[in-house]
């Protein structure tokens, strides 16, 4: 109604106002929406942290991602990162999703992919998800078969 009553003000009048109008409809649809899913939301998100360098080591001391199996084509580098990702933070930790891309000996390109945590105490730790080291990645520096050419960190 309130809508309804917006479109019909003399501000509102003409093409622009009918425009101006839908832009408003549209825009109070998606408020809406996005406080009924915050709404719904609200009992099963989670609050993360960064961990301390201890908390993280006991976290992958537990965690049971490295014992998954690799099954090129089906469950690779992507779904122990997304699987890694997921259960620290289902306990509370604040985990990156990291995509790397490298270039091959041969000159091809390719990527992979791994976690990171921003420790308290000890800064950015890089995790292989495939076996919970942890592991030195910098660009122009020699990884996984290849010259890291790009870190791409989502959070």
């Amino acid at each position: 109604m309130c809508v309804q009553n917006a479109i019909e003000s003399t501000w509102l009048r003409g093409e622009i106002g009918e425009v101006m109008g839908k832009i408003l409809v549209v825009v109070m649809v998606l408020l809406l929406l996005l406080s009924l899913s915050c709404s719904l939301l609200q009992g099963i998100m989670f609050v993360v942290a960064n961990p301390t360098y201890e908390e993280l080591q006991e976290f992958l001391e537990e965690d049971t991602t490295d014992s998954n199996k690799y099954i090129p084509g089906e469950y690779v580098c992507l779904h122990f990162a997304a699987h890694l990702d997921n259960n620290a933070e289902e306990k509370g930790l604040r985990c990156g999703f990291v995509f790397l891309k490298h270039s091959s000996p041969n000159g091809g390109v390719y990527g992979h992919f791994m976690n990171c945590f921003q420790t308290t105490d000890r800064g950015l730790v890089y995790i292989n998800p495939e076996t919970d080291r942890e592991v030195n990645v910098e660009i122009g520096k020699k990884y996984h078969g290849g010259i890291t050419q790009e870190i791409v960190i989502i959070w």
